[in-house]
C-alpha cells in the first residue's frame, strides 16, 4: 500500500505504451544528430509512486541481453554509386565493396547497383565484430561474390566456390568475424518473391530422405547417391540445370527425356557403355548379354561398317539377310568359314547331308572341273564333259566302262546283260557270215552267259 492505493502492476500493455513514447524520443535524437547535434539519449519522469528520480533509459537492447518487441528491419542505403569496379586506384577498386560511414553504404542492407564491376573480391569497411550485411542483387544483371578466403582476400563462402547472384532478384547474407577479419557467407541465396520463391539449401549433408510430396526437383546439375539407403521420395519430375532434360513418373511409366538433338549416355568408371539416340541404341563398346532372354519386335538390324547395305530385316515373308553387291555372306564353325553366298553363287565347303530329302528344280550341277555338269532339256538328262574327257562308270571304286568321244569302252570280264532273248532271223545280218569269228563279245542274255562272235570286217 502506498498513500492509501493499492499497487498496480506492470503488464504487457505497459511495456508497448512505453516504446511507442521512446521511440518517438528516438526520432527526435535522430533528427538531431542528422544535424549534426550530439545528444545522449535518455529521459527522466516521476516513477508511478510518485517519487521524483531520474531514470536513464536508454532505447537499445540490454548488452546482457532482452526481448525484443516489434519487428527487426534494416535500413537500406539509398547509395548508387557505391560498387565494386574492376581494376586499380584511382580508376578501380580490385572489385572491393567498401560499407564504411564515409561512402553512404554503411548499411546492412546493401542493394548492388549497376555501373561497375559484376564481381565481387572484397568486402572493406566493417565496423563492428559480428556485424551483419544483407546484399541484394540486380535483377538484370549476373553478379558473383567470389571467395578470396585462400587469397588474402576477406570473402569467405560456404562451400568455398563462387556465389552467382542471378538476374532473378537475389539476396544473400554475411557476418563479420573479427576473429579472421573475413566476412563469412551465412546463407546461400534467397531468389526474391516473384522470382521463383525457392531457397538454395547449398551443400548440405541429410540426415534423412528428402519427401517432395509430389513436388519437383528442378535446375539439377548432378545426383549423387552415396549411400546404400540414399532415397529421395514422392518425386514427380526431375529437370536438369539449363536443358530441357527431365525424369519425369507418369500413369506408371518412368520417361527420361532429352532434347531431340542430344542422347541417353550410360557410362561405367568415365567409360560409355551404351548410348541411347534420337534413331538407334548404340553398343559400339560394351556387349549385350541378354542372359538367356529374349529380343523381341525388332524390325531391322544394321551393321556399323555399312549401315546402308549390311543389315538383317523383317518383312511379311520373312527375314532379310542383305550385304553389299561386293560383298559376301559367310558361315562359319569354329572360325572355319563352311559355306559362302555372293552376288553369283553359293560356294560350299564341306559336304552337303540332305537326310533323305530330295534337291529339286535344278538347272545346272556344275563340278569343279570346268566344262563338267550335269544339265536338263524338255527331253532328256544330259552328261557333259568338255572335249577330250570321258564319262567313267565306277562301281566299288572299279572301272566298269567309259564313254568318251569315239566310243564305249567296257572293262575286261565286264559284258552286256540284255535281260531278254533277242529273235531275229539270220538274214536280218549278212546272208553269210565267215568262217571263224577272230572273237567274242560277252554278253547275258535272259538271264544266260552268251557269247557274240565279231568278225574281221
Amino acid at each position: 500500500m502506498s498513500n492509501g492505493q493499492p499497487k498496480v502492476r506492470k503488464t504487457m500493455v505497459d511495456d508497448i505504451i512505453k516504446l511507442r513514447r521512446d521511440r518517438a524520443k528516438q526520432f527526435g535524437v535522430a533528427r538531431r544528430n542528422a544535424a549534426g547535434i550530439s545528444s545522449a539519449i535518455t529521459t527522466g519522469g516521476a516513477n508511478r509512486g510518485g517519487n521524483n528520480n531520474n531514470n536513464n533509459n536508454v532505447n537499445a537492447l540490454q548488452t546482457a541481453g532482452g526481448t525484443m518487441i516489434g519487428p527487426l528491419a534494416f535500413f537500406r542505403s539509398p547509395s548508387t554509386s557505391v560498387y565494386p569496379k574492376s581494376g586499380s586506384p584511382p580508376t578501380g577498386n580490385n572489385n572491393t565493396l567498401d560499407i564504411s560511414a564515409e561512402t553512404g553504404a554503411h548499411s546492412s542492407h546493401y542493394v548492388w547497383p549497376t555501373g561497375g564491376s559484376n564481381q565481387m573480391d572484397t568486402i572493406s569497411g566493417a565496423k563492428h565484430a559480428g556485424q551483419i550485411l544483407v546484399i541484394e542483387s540486380t535483377e538484370t544483371l549476373t553478379q558473383t561474390i567470389t571467395d578470396t578466403s585462400g587469397s588474402g582476400g576477406n570473402i569467405k563462402t560456404l562451400d568455398g566456390n563462387s556465389v552467382v547472384l542471378g538476374t532473378s532478384k537475389t539476396l544473400v547474407l554475411f557476418m563479420y568475424s573479427d576473429i579472421d577479419t573475413s566476412w563469412h557467407q551465412v546463407t546461400n541465396p534467397v531468389v526474391a518473391a516473384g522470382g521463383g520463391g525457392g531457397d538454395d539449401l547449398g551443400n548440405h549433408t541429410a540426415t534423412q530422405d528428402l519427401q517432395m510430396s509430389t513436388y519437383d526437383i528442378i535446375g539439377v546439375n548432378n545426383i549423387d547417391l552415396d549411400g546404400a539407403s540414399a532415397t529421395v521420395e514422392g518425386v514427380v519430375n526431375l529437370q536438369f540445370y539449363n536443358t530441357s532434360h527431365s525424369i519425369n513418373s507418369v500413369s506408371g511409366i518412368m520417361l527420361y527425356q532429352a532434347n531431340a538433338s542430344d542422347v541417353h549416355r550410360f557410362a561405367i568408371g568415365g567409360v560409355t557403355k551404351m548410348e541411347l539416340q534420337t534413331t538407334k541404341l548404340d553398343m559400339s563398346v560394351a556387349t549385350l548379354d541378354m542372359n538367356q532372354g529374349n529380343i523381341t519386335d525388332v524390325d531391322s538390324i544394321t551393321f556399323k561398317n555399312d549401315t546402308t547395305n549390311d543389315y538383317i530385316l523383317s518383312n511379311t515373308t520373312g527375314l532379310l539377310y542383305n550385304v553389299n553387291a561386293t560383298d559376301e555372306h559367310y558361315f562359319k564353325v569354329g572360325g572355319t568359314t563352311k559355306m559362302e553366298v555372293d552376288s553369283n553363287e553359293i560356294e560350299m565347303f564341306d559336304d552337303v547331308r540332305m537326310n533323305n530329302n530330295d534337291i529339286y528344280e535344278v538347272a545346272n550341277l556344275r563340278f569343279n572341273t570346268s566344262g563338267q555338269v550335269f544339265t536338263t532339256s524338255s527331253s532328256e538328262i544330259l552328261y557333259q564333259v568338255p572335249s577330250g574327257d570321258a564319262h567313267g562308270f565306277y562301281v566299288a571304286a572299279s572301272k566298269v566302262c567309259e564313254i568318251n568321244d569315239t566310243y564305249l569302252e567296257m572293262q575286261t570280264n565286264r559284258y552286256i546283260d540284255y535281260g531278254a532273248n533277242i529273235t531275229l532271223t539270220a538274214n536280218a545280218g549278212f546272208a553269210s557270215l565267215p568262217a571263224n569269228p577272230i572273237g567274242f563279245i560277252k554278253c547275258k542274255v535272259n538271264g544266260s552267259d552268251a557269247r557274240v562272235p565279231y568278225y574281221a570286217v
